[in-house]
């Protein structure tokens, strides 16, 4: 036998177990009697523990103020690896002038 000729054959084979899984799943969950059906509330949240001290002796990493994260250079950085974006603006065409009796159908 090829190589093509057991892969089709494994494949064919898989396909057929991933049937008879897929029936037997839809099965059982017909034939489940409502009241053997376990009924889940919603989940509880519990408090996540505090986190352990820090070792004594390691130091504690320094800490930016809020409102200091930002990108280095300040706001007059500019992007060195693209050019500057140019806005696109775009002219909605007009409508099709009438044929001129009155009519809204246009005039070709």
């Amino acid at each position: 036998m090829s190589h093509a000729t057991l892969v089709n054959d494994g494949l064919f084979w898989f396909v057929i177990l991933l049937t008879l899984l897929l029936v037997m799943f839809i099965y059982a969950v017909i034939v489940t009697p409502p009241e053997d059906a376990v009924r889940t509330g919603p989940p509880t949240l519990n408090a996540p523990a505090p986190p352990p001290p820090a070792p004594a002796g390691r130091p504690q990493a320094p800490t930016s103020p809020a409102g200091a994260a930002r990108q280095s250079g300040g706001a007059d950085h500019a992007a060195r690896h693209t050019t500057a974006a140019v806005p696109v603006i775009s002219r909605r065409r007009p409508l099709a002038a009438c044929c001129g009796d009155g009519c809204s159908r246009p005039s070709w």
